[in-house]
């Protein structure tokens, strides 16, 4: 019987060539069009990611309070919830950062007191939406003097963050959405081809599944092939963004993950994404236009 359904699976395509071409061309530019935004989108939230684990609030410590007293306030810190990292910077690094970040000018001012600057911790947190509340339960405790955020920097990365998720949430459904048009079209094609077979199997006692499986066969194979396709030419599209990236020197400004990391879940997702458009959309189109 399996033999039986390939074998027809097959003959349908040879009769319909020209649809099943078409379609895996049409399935390969839609699945390789998700897959690139998607890796894109990927990559963006990964750079942003990491901008928001550099992302930090000061909390500036009290006047009067010595080294030894402000480090022990490192594991308090630390304590609260949403709190990564508490990074101790006392007022002579504080002034040493300062003169190093002025560069040429820093020679201008260096005859200030070394603890002319006031003592800090850098605060990470985990969540940078609570970012707020977190710097409100900071600047609370007990050795803080008050505590310096930038609330709308915060607010940026969050805001882009959900868009770029948004935007290939929508984009996704809305290619696969397509692709599976593209599969019921084929199959609808396929169908109306065999309409005077497929009546004299039903008035001969044929099964559901029986009419249903070389159908689902095509479909599958449609998939199969456009998955292989998509991932090796979403493979060389990644490598030529990735070259151009490194080439005109942006990878200071972002950092695109290396292929060889994606790999797997790319190839897994291209080919049972692929594989179950064509046997969804396949059956899908069998139920509604033969109604068996």
């Amino acid at each position: 019987m399996t033999i039986y359904y390939i074998r027809e699976g097959f003959l349908g395509i040879r009769r319909h060539l020209l649809v099943f071409l078409g379609s895996v061309c049409v399935i390969t530019a839609c699945l390789t069009l998700t897959g690139s935004f998607a890796l894109l989108a990927q990559n963006l939230n990964y750079n942003i990611a990491q901008l928001i684990n550099e992302n930090e609030f000061v909390a500036y410590l009290e006047d009067g309070m010595d080294d030894d007293q402000a480090e022990e306030m490192e594991a308090t810190l630390e304590a609260v919830d949403n709190v990564r990292d508490a990074v101790y910077v006392s007022s002579t690094q504080a002034m040493e950062n300062y003169l190093t970040w002025l560069e040429d000018n820093g020679r201008l001012f260096a005859d200030l007191p070394e603890d002319l600057l006031p003592a800090r911790y850098l605060i990470y947190v985990e969540d940078i939406d609570q970012l707020e509340a977190t710097s409100n339960r900071v600047a609370a405790m007990d050795g803080v003097d008050h505590v310096s955020v930038s609330l709308s920097v915060a607010e940026g990365f969050s805001s882009a963050r959900k868009v770029i998720l948004t935007v290939a949430a929508f984009l996704l459904a809305a290619l696969l959405a397509a692709s599976l048009l593209l599969i019921f079209n084929n199959t609808h094609l396929s169908m109306q081809g065999r309409e005077e077979e497929i009546a004299v199997m039903k008035m001969v006692g044929a099964t559901n599944g029986f009419v249903r499986g070389p159908f689902v066969v095509e479909g599958t194979v449609i998939g199969l092939v456009s998955g292989l396709l998509s991932f090796a030419l979403e493979r060389g599209v990644y490598e030529v963004f990735q070259r151009i990236v490194e080439s005109y020197q942006f990878s200071d400004l972002f950092y695109v993950i290396p292929f060889r990391q994606l790999r797997a879940a790319v190839f897994a997702v291209y080919l049972g994404g692929a594989l179950l458009i064509g046997i969804f959309g396949s059956i899908t189109a069998i139920r509604r236009l033969l109604k068996v």
